[in-house]
């Protein structure tokens, strides 16, 4: 069994986490789950949809497979330009590395001719005074001079003093997915990009989906040191004081992000926790399924 030759992950922010909404942090609330891709998929597929984990429909365009006994995947067939795509999602209400890489793990001996894999997901944005990340945005992962794009941020051994100490490193993506980040980064020139004109006719298309993807109306961030008050999922009951002052965005359309992004088995519910260990790393936003599909 092989992998696919490389693997490359974007997440968007939460915009449903009502943790997220009240200062940026992690929930574990995933519903575009992972894509993968492959120049020669060797099943006859047709239209394509996104890969959902909660309850929106996916496309009609599921067909009869024939696959191994040992494979429990569920796919969507379609294409992207030139590529056939297929489609898998982790099982509704399981998440983790370790299912992420048991998905990839039972879908290769079905598609042996998998290039590239695109993972797809939701994260819980790590907002700061230099990156100025809000709900809806995208993070795109791109390796640094000592990371390859994601870091597992809870791998590692504690020390005797009892610090923790992150060890070993993910690959990178491949090559040609490295160099098509740059070639779309460098398009960007002040128009609308093309995933702002996707989302916004996906939006206009669909009018269920706008209550739940739409940007919210209120998009709050609290200091890191306060902590959220009431049982309420809202933030009724929150002190507006202990608000963070953000200028309002121009536009409704999401800013993307390029640099690293943590993943782990863990949910990280604590600002604070989440501001150290970005502050260390340096990145971007949390997720909980990367790590084990770099390798």
């Amino acid at each position: 069994m092989r992998s696919p030759r490389g693997i490359c992950y974007a997440c968007v922010i939460d915009q449903v986490a009502h943790a997220a909404r009240r200062r940026g942090e992690f929930r574990s609330r995933v519903y575009i789950e992972d894509a993968l891709a492959g120049d020669s998929v060797p099943h006859t597929t047709s239209s394509c949809g996104p890969g959902l984990n909660l309850s929106i429909d996916l496309p009609s365009a599921s067909h009869q497979l024939s696959q191994p006994k040992s494979d429990y995947n569920a796919y969507t067939f379609g294409s992207v330009g030139v590529h056939n795509i297929v489609i898998a999602c982790l099982p509704s209400g399981v998440y983790g590395t370790t299912s992420a890489a048991v998905v990839l793990a039972q879908m290769l001996p079905t598609f042996p001719s998998l290039r590239f894999g695109l993972m797809v997901g939701i994260g819980g944005g790590v907002p700061s005074k230099d990156i100025d990340i809000r709900l809806g945005d995208l993070v795109i992962s791109m390796p640094t001079a000592t990371s390859g794009g994601v870091v597992q941020y809870d791998y590692g051994k504690t020390l005797r003093d009892r610090r923790f100490k992150r060890t070993g490193s993910l690959n990178k993506p491949p090559q040609y997915l490295l160099t098509a980040i740059s070639q779309t980064r460098s398009s960007i020139t002040g128009e609308k990009t093309l995933v702002e004109k996707i989302s916004s006719e996906i939006l206009q298309k669909h009018e269920k989906l706008q209550e739940r993807f739409s940007r919210p109306e209120k998009d709050w961030l609290f200091e890191s040191s306060y902590d959220h008050e009431g049982q309420n999922a809202d933030c009724s009951k929150c002190k507006p004081e202990h608000l963070v002052t953000r200028t309002m965005r121009e536009t409704k359309e999401p800013v993307i992000h390029y640099g690293l992004i943590a993943s782990g088995n863990q949910v990280t519910k604590s600002a604070i926790t989440r501001d150290a260990i970005s502050q260390e790393t340096n990145i971007l936003c949390f997720e909980m399924e990367a790590a084990r599909l770099m390798d």
